[in-house]
């Protein structure tokens, strides 16, 4: 079946055999990948299903990528995050090239009274299943984590509730109608992937309906698995002929295109426009850096001069954020405590800030998208677990709290370890807790409740800082007996780090480009777009327009990323190509200049300021359904014929060097290398012919 079939992305490889030995060579395309970035050679990095992968489109499923995690959490991706999603990303965006095919042969589609069931929990559906997604999770070496919630889950248990499903009604409902510009991007992501995701259902549940093994073809793999030959072979790759020794005219490329034109691999599925888009991004300039260190330093220079902390800060920050208690602690990126709304620190400036003096300034470092410089104004426990009995007496006068506390008294007097949880059951007023023994739970985005606290965690939680100050000092395993307005806590500190977290006073600052930067930005944006639309309009031919297009945009050093926006999918919300610009206008500039009436070799008007950046914009292609024109595959077909080119002078190399392997190792003096494996017809040992059904089938036909 299709959805098996290998994906070569790395090599192209041709097989000779002689005698019993096995030739055979391939082509590293890196180079080629490399190459095409900067204009030389097509973006392809590799084939899958028969249709080039194109490095340019993926790129843009990457930015969506970012611009969906910050959605959705609020905050940029770390490291660590971003190397999982690059093979995560891959991994879905091949996936998506097979599955469209799958989808379309098989019929599958997701109607839209069929989506609004599946949202709704109605008509045989329970609710929606949890969707986890690309991001990578720092504490867990990159694993996935979910950062869109279980919307029809209960979040403690993990299991459908008619309470829960009604909460995820109506969390739709919400979600659905917010009309604001991040509320809708947000809607058509939560909306795009689920549509996904029901489809992607529907074609398992019809292979898994279809799967069946007979005797016969059980015999068969035992025996193809068995079943080995051992072989040596020799590889030679493609680029070890310089490609100036090999050229394709134009007469040669067009023969080529009569001939190919109809390959599956060439074929326009669905007509799209293509417009390749050029980015001038706005950045500090070294004035603007050197502008702000100074500014940085006079601020430092007179904070270490003050004692009155909060109005300074609230005087120089840029960031509303100043807390003069727990709240003010301060953790490293990664921390699962990151996500609870606490100040960070990069990672490396933990021993920093462990062995920092009170009062001493750190900084500047970046952390949260603003460089920031802290005063360490004192530390707490970066780990606490607590549990209580809590008897309330808030409200209540003298004579009526009497009760209450000689029952706190008696509580007190008589817990233990053994009978806590029984005490807190029958006696404790604090319902969140109850419900665990006591013992006390942060939420945590997303997951599970937390019973690794920090004190900050007790103050956001509502509980007095008299509480969180003992949690911090107090005797750990000891029942003890603590009173705060609220009432009477008969508490047990159960385990405590010795490690410990700064509390930061911080003066968080914006380092972003200057107005000036941002006027030399736009001067050089409106030059080069009417440098190259004067060059490219004096062109004759739409292939002479792209060609003149791509070296003007080379020789300023940057590259055109193409994007393909299909005639049936223009709007913002079903084309996820267009996800990748920050704001509306950008992608309303854009559909318009595809589908304004202008011919190819078209631009927007002025450059288009998106977010942090320029876009300079032309419209490059125009493609019906069917077989591909000429210009749009010529790229891509003259690499082809390169390849075969390559391979001819690769096959009279060999028939010139010897008539089998071991000839052909001798007369080149050992500086030609040949391999022996153990193949198998199904799982074999190859090394690299595994990768390679071809090799493989040529070997078991000899």
């Amino acid at each position: 079946m299709a959805i098996i079939g290998k994906i070569r992305s790395k090599s192209g490889w041709i097989v000779a055999v002689l005698g019993l030995a096995l030739l055979t060579f391939t082509f590293d395309l890196w180079k080629d990948v490399f190459l095409s970035w900067f204009g030389k050679t097509p973006t392809s990095i590799g084939t899958v299903y028969g249709e080039d992968v194109d490095a340019m489109k993926f790129d843009a499923l990457r930015r969506y990528q970012d611009e969906r995690f910050q959605l959705l959490t609020g905050r940029a991706p770390q490291e660590k995050e971003v190397e999982f999603w690059y093979d995560e990303a891959w991994r879905r965006f091949t996936d998506s090239i097979v599955l469209s095919k799958e989808f379309e042969a098989l019929g599958i589609q997701v109607s839209e009274n069929e989506l609004n069931a599946y949202f709704n929990a109605t008509n045989g559906f329970k609710g929606l299943p949890d969707l986890v997604t690309l991001e990578g999770n720092p504490q867990n070496s990159g694993q996935p984590q979910q950062i869109i919630p279980s919307v029809f889950k209960d979040n403690s248990t993990g299991t459908y509730t008619a309470q829960s499903i009604a909460q995820g009604k109506e969390v739709i409902k919400k979600l659905k109608a917010d009309k604001t510009a991040n509320g809708q991007k947000l809607w058509a992501i939560f909306e795009n992937e689920y549509k996904q995701l029901r489809a992607r259902e529907k074609y398992m549940q019809l292979l898994t309906q279809g799967i069946y093994t007979t005797k016969i073809e059980l015999e068969d793999r035992v025996e193809s698995k068995s079943t080995t030959k051992n072989v040596s072979y020799i590889i030679k790759r493609f680029n070890e002929i310089p490609d100036e020794q090999v050229k394709a005219n134009d007469s040669e490329l067009k023969a080529y295109f009569e001939e190919h034109k109809s390959d599956a691999k060439y074929k326009v599925e669905k007509a799209n426009r293509e417009v390749r888009v050029v980015s001038l991004n706005i950045v500090p300039s070294g004035k603007d850096s050197a502008v702000f260190n100074g500014e940085i330093a006079k601020i430092r220079s007179a904070w270490s001069k003050i004692k009155a902390d909060s109005a300074f800060v609230i005087r120089n920050s840029d960031r509303a954020f100043y807390f003069n208690d727990k709240r003010a602690t301060a953790v490293p990126e990664g921390n699962e405590k990151a996500q609870m709304g606490y100040q960070t620190f990069p990672a490396d400036y933990e021993l920093i800030f462990k062995t920092a003096k009170l009062d001493s300034i750190v900084g500047p470092y970046l952390s949260q998208g603003f460089m920031n410089i802290s005063k360490v104004v004192g530390f707490t426990p970066s780990r606490i677990k607590a549990r209580h009995i809590f008897i309330s007496t808030a409200g209540l006068d003298a004579k009526a709290s009497a009760p209450k506390k000689a029952l706190a008294d008696s509580l007190s007097k008589i817990a233990t370890p053994a009978n806590f949880a029984q005490l807190v059951t029958k006696h404790s007023d604090d319902q969140r807790s109850k419900a665990d023994s006591g013992l006390i739970k942060v939420p945590m985005n997303n997951k599970a409740p937390s019973e690794n606290l920090i004190s900050g965690d007790l103050i956001v939680l509502g509980y007095d800082k008299i509480l969180a100050d003992y949690c911090e000092t107090g005797k750990v395993g000891e029942i003890k007996k603590i009173e705060t307005p609220a009432g009477i806590h008969i508490i047990q500190i159960t385990e405590r780090d010795e490690n410990k977290f700064p509390l930061l006073v911080t003066i968080s600052k914006t380092f972003e480009p200057s107005k000036e930067t941002y006027q030399n930005k736009e001067d050089e944006a409106y030059n080069l777009l009417t440098k190259i639309s004067d060059a490219v309009n004096k062109e004759p031919s739409n292939e002479k327009k792209i060609e003149k297009f791509n070296q003007l945009v080379q020789d300023a050093k940057n590259y055109a990323q193409p994007i393909s926006i299909e005639d049936d999918n223009i709007s913002y919300t079903k084309n996820s190509n267009l996800y990748s610009f920050q704001e509306t206008n950008t992608t309303n500039s854009i559909i318009e200049l595809a589908y304004g009436g202008g011919g190819i070799g078209s631009f927007n008007e002025y450059p288009i300021l998106d977010g942090e950046r320029y876009i300079i914009a032309m419209l490059s292609a125009i493609k019906p359904s069917g077989e591909p024109s000429f210009s749009d595959v010529k790229q891509a077909m003259e690499q082809e014929l390169m390849k075969e080119k390559k391979a001819k002078l690769l096959k009279a190399q060999l028939a010139q060097a010897g008539k089998s392997v071991s000839d052909i190792v001798a007369k080149s003096g050992n500086t030609v290398q040949a391999t022996v494996a153990d193949v198998s017809f199904i799982g074999g040992s190859g090394g690299e012919l595994e990768s390679e059904p071809e090799v493989i089938g040529a070997i078991f036909v000899v």
